[in-house]
């Protein structure tokens, strides 16, 4: 049952970077973003999601794994914050979608599984994108 929330992620993740800032109409572009899950092995993690924003960006949903499966979040006022803690080999990833003309989105995880044991992931969209 475990193999769900990251089968789940795993398909988002194809689908988010095959649209990942795509032009919709004209110089306002759609943002499709996800991380890499992280890549710990069975070991407790504490994570810290986030969901970041500048100038117009508007993020529309963020999705992020949690201890009993992915969590959808609508409309996260940005910046957007979360810490929790992942045990049993369950591992970190979060996605997200909105909106940018002029501004950027991203979204990104720090996963912490002990002194020296630290993982991140980031996407990003708009005036974010390679930063």
């Amino acid at each position: 049952m475990r193999r769900t929330p990251a089968l789940f992620l795993s398909v988002s993740i194809a689908l988010a970077l095959a649209l990942a800032c795509s032009d919709s109409s004209g110089p306002t572009q759609t943002c499709a973003l996800a991380t890499d899950a992280s890549t710990f092995g069975n070991v407790t993690i504490d994570v810290k999601y986030q969901a970041i924003g500048a100038g117009d960006g508007h993020m529309s949903s963020v999705t992020y794994a949690t201890q009993t499966g992915p969590v959808t979040e609508q409309n996260p006022t940005l910046p957007w914050e979360k810490d929790l803690t992942l045990t049993g080999g369950v591992q970190a990833q979060i996605l997200g979608s909105g909106t940018v003309n002029t501004g950027g989105l991203t979204v990104e995880y720090v996963a912490d599984a002990g002194p020296g044991n630290e993982q991140t992931g980031q996407n990003s969209c708009g005036s974010l994108a390679n930063k």
